[in-house]
């Protein structure tokens, strides 16, 4: 059986600060490979990536989010995060899925 690959998100602020915007606002963030996580990281990746659901991990000023759509009995579904925006209390991933 085939699995969707997963995508690793990395949220350049992490958590939502004091004094954040009080309507939602873009995060800075970019797409990860499994390759260019660090290994404690790439572990968990391998863990999770094949269960559906969204995923969260904290390393210093970083906030890692992991989205998966879980296992698939073929190719060509996809998982693409379009925006992630922070607001007064919430940090929101806004997340396509797209099947073939």
């Amino acid at each position: 059986m085939a699995f969707l690959p997963v995508m690793a998100v990395m949220l350049a602020v992490a958590g939502c600060a004091r004094g954040a915007p009080s309507s939602p606002a873009p995060v800075a963030w970019e797409r990860l490979s499994p390759e260019r996580l660090p290994a404690d990281l790439r572990d968990w990746f391998d863990r999770k990536k094949e269960v559906r659901g969204t995923y969260v991990q904290h390393r210093g000023d970083r906030t890692f989010l992991l989205v998966a759509w879980g296992e698939k009995p073929t190719g060509g579904y996809q998982v693409r995060v379009t925006d992630i925006l922070r607001g007064p209390r919430s940090v929101v991933a806004i997340v396509a899925l797209a099947a073939p």
